[in-house]
């Protein structure tokens, strides 16, 4: 049920209260702007968007039960009236890169100022983008240096990176793919020259920080929206 209202329209995603008491203490002297709900995990925030359809949504990324590229695709292809605006701890490129390919139309940390926020989410709510200049070029850099990386590899090789950050075992992944545990470490030899490290855990630390669990990294290297 969308909520008629000549206010901008915003749901509130966070599990964190203090976030929440700042958020609700600076959009309250906001005459434009109405908070009409919260959520406090990714399945309360898909329920909020589908029932209350606001016009934006301040999303952040780590919160239980939620995928956030997967859930931000969904919102987008659901229910395109509302924009996500996202609000985060996270540094890392990957994150702000993953976010604009899958439909987010802006990207805050947050010790973002209010005021800062205020105009974000007036500018996004009139259909505007509001990623940075810097973001756009940070997040082209990312994609440049991963899809390096990943273009060395073989289809093989890239499938066992995904079952790596999933913290399988060489014997797990040798019985997945249906292969000997010595193929797998014949594979993995192969990795470590192409990238140019020395064991397992750093791919599986390098993967998990630039491969999101969240994005399907491998066929989207040829984006096209950065």
């Amino acid at each position: 049920m969308k909520i008629s209202s000549s206010k901008i329209t915003v749901v509130l995603a966070d599990d964190h209260p203090t976030t929440l008491d700042g958020l609700r203490a600076a959009f309250s002297r906001c005459l434009d702007i109405e908070i009409v709900g919260e959520a406090y995990n990714g399945m309360d925030a898909q329920h909020k968007v589908a029932t209350l359809c606001p016009q934006v949504l301040l999303l952040d990324l780590g919160m239980p039960h939620l995928k956030p590229a997967e859930f931000v695709k969904w919102m987008r292809k659901n229910y395109p009236e509302t924009v996500s605006l996202i609000l985060t701890y996270h540094r890392n490129e990957s994150y702000l890169a993953g976010m604009m390919e899958a439909g987010a139309v802006g990207y805050f940390r947050k010790d973002v100022l209010p005021q800062q926020l205020i105009d974000a989410i007036r500018h996004a709510a009139s259909g505007e983008t509001v990623f940075t200049l810097e973001q756009f070029l940070a997040a082209q850099e990312w994609k440049k240096e991963v899809g390096e990386k990943i273009k060395r590899l073989t289809p093989k090789e890239r499938e066992i990176i995904k079952w790596i950050t999933m913290g399988k075992s060489n014997r797990a992944i040798s019985v997945a793919l249906n292969i000997s545990e010595k193929t797998i470490a014949f594979h993995l030899t192969h990795i470590y020259s192409k990238w140019l490290m020395k064991s397992r855990f750093e791919v599986g630390m390098w993967a998990a920080d630039n491969l999101l669990d969240n994005l399907d990294i491998f066929p989207s290297l040829e984006w096209n929206r950065l």
